[in-house]
């Protein structure tokens, strides 16, 4: 019997896709059938963002997909070399806030030491981030994509403070407020 699955493939240099491998336990014939296409865009402003560690307070990846936007920033050599020589370092100094332990993994593999893994969702990794920033930290440097849902923006205001906070936003990337400041801008 064949069956299937609107899901992209799994990447190829992990193995098989977990679900065509169990389904083929059982005698099903699977095919993965990708339901949305992707296009990394404004890679030279997430570049740039990342080339100013002193602007911010840390990192926050909530998505494997951040990571694979930096991957590709870091594929130029000069980039590469500018990341290797110094910019790694700079952000090592810094939190890197991550959920997942997939994302968790991908932040290791570009040199960075992931915090918050274990926090599940975006709403406990702000949680873990209110109760490591001060009070007047500052703003986060947050890569994610055009659709990327306000989860983590929303609970960071809830659990830090009733102030008003406002996030600087571009297509690739979005700065988080410091969690507990009383006023931004």
């Amino acid at each position: 019997m064949k069956v299937l699955l609107l899901k992209d493939p799994k990447d190829k240099e992990s193995g098989p896709d977990p679900y065509v491998k169990e389904l083929g336990l059982y005698g099903f014939e699977a095919t993965l059938i990708p339901v949305l296409s992707f296009e990394f865009v404004s890679l030279e402003g997430l570049f740039e963002k990342l080339s100013h560690p002193e602007c911010y307070g840390g990192l926050v990846f909530t998505s494997p997909r951040a990571l694979e936007a930096i991957k590709i920033c870091l594929r130029e050599n000069s980039k590469n070399e500018a990341w290797s020589k110094s910019l790694k370092q700079q952000w090592n100094a810094k939190p890197t806030y991550v959920v997942g332990k997939a994302t968790a993994s991908l932040v290791e593999e570009i040199g960075l030491c992931p915090q918050g893994e274990k926090s599940g969702n975006a709403e406990k990794l702000a949680e873990y981030i209110c109760s490591r920033e001060g009070p007047h930290s500052s703003p986060l440097l947050f890569p994610c994509g055009a659709l990327k849902r306000e989860v983590l923006p929303t609970a960071l205001k809830e659990k830090g403070s009733s102030s008003q906070h406002r996030v600087l936003q571009s297509i690739w990337c979005q700065v988080l407020p410091p969690a507990h400041s009383e006023a931004f801008w």
